[in-house]
């Protein structure tokens, strides 16, 4: 499995979340609308799947190259 899936549903559900009519409608999801519930729930899980990319990726700038 590619380790960034995760990362690009994310992403691309953000500009996506507005053609959905659960989340684009004019009813509260605890006290907001469900398109800021939708956006704040996206934008929460881009920091540890960012962090999850970081700290799986191969290889690391520390080393020094070999000559």
């Amino acid at each position: 499995m590619n380790r960034f899936a995760p990362l690009a549903l994310v992403v691309l559900a953000l500009p996506v979340a507005v053609a959905i009519p659960a989340v684009n409608r004019a009813t509260l999801w605890l006290g907001i609308p469900p398109l800021v519930v939708w956006s704040f729930v996206g934008v929460a899980l881009l920091t540890p799947l960012l962090a999850l990319i970081e700290f799986t990726r191969r290889g690391s700038d520390d080393e020094e190259p070999n000559p």
